[in-house]
């Protein structure tokens, strides 16, 4: 199927808490919402649907997804769900028809645990044929993209754009600093811009002068010509007279 998933967190703690699961969701989230540019559905992944009372690793990811909620209202994300009810609105809406992503399937998988999260990528690109790009580290104010070793050329290519993307992305944030690589280039392109300006109101001045010489030149070429004109009638009169004398 024509899908795109995040998937986190492949380079998170092998044991999150419901603080870090948490981050991670609201990360990814953001991450479809800003690069992808999707509105993003959030499932908490588990081996078992909204759980059961008593098991604390189902609590504290029914934990994660509450706090998420309390940092982002209004953020679409359920938990702990099974993959089969994330990934499938036929499911939910026939088993689970209080489940927050209403029908859709989830667009980022917060997988608890690196080496789960590792696997279920792994999963998906060697089983179910996926491209794949990253993982990336994109909170960080300079984002990196990783290549896993033996990366195809695609892999390669996506993992590079989208941490051009996120590095864009990282500069508008913080395009207030006085070193940010993108207040730089914006100063520069004023500058330049500055500069065109001025040249393009030079050459205008410049034509003009020349205009205004040319007439000048002009104005005078007519005076000469009127001057030899008078001189030329005054030697003919002259003339005149002395034949009549």
């Amino acid at each position: 199927r024509d899908r795109t998933f995040v998937v986190t967190d492949t380079l998170g703690p092998q044991d999150p808490t419901s603080e870090e699961v948490a981050d991670a969701a609201l990360d990814a989230a953001a991450f479809v919402e800003e690069i992808l540019g999707e509105t993003p559905r959030v499932a908490i992944l588990a081996g078992a649907t909204h759980g059961a009372r008593g098991n604390v690793a189902l609590e504290r990811l029914a934990r994660a997804r509450d706090l998420a909620r309390v940092r982002r209202p209004g953020l679409i994300i359920d938990g702990p769900l099974r993959a089969e009810v994330a990934l499938e609105g036929e499911v939910q809406r026939e088993r689970y028809p209080a489940c927050a992503l209403e029908g859709e399937p989830a667009n980022v998988l917060v997988v608890p645990g690196q080496a789960a999260a590792r696997i279920a990528l792994d999963l998906l690109t060697c089983v179910a044929e996926a491209e794949s790009a990253g993982p990336f580290v994109w909170s960080l104010r300079h984002p990196i993209g990783l290549a896993p070793l033996g990366a195809s050329a695609e892999t390669i290519v996506h993992t590079a754009l989208i941490t051009s993307a996120l590095a864009i992305q990282a500069d508008l944030q913080h395009k207030d600093d006085p070193k940010s690589p993108l207040r730089e280039a914006l100063e520069r392109a004023v500058a330049a811009a500055k500069a065109l300006e001025d040249a393009q109101a030079l050459e205008e001045a410049a034509a003009e002068a020349d205009e205004a010489d040319e007439a000048d030149e002009a104005g005078e070429a007519d005076e000469d010509d009127e001057a030899d004109e008078a001189d030329e009638a005054d030697e003919a009169d002259e003339a005149d007279e002395a034949d009549e004398a």
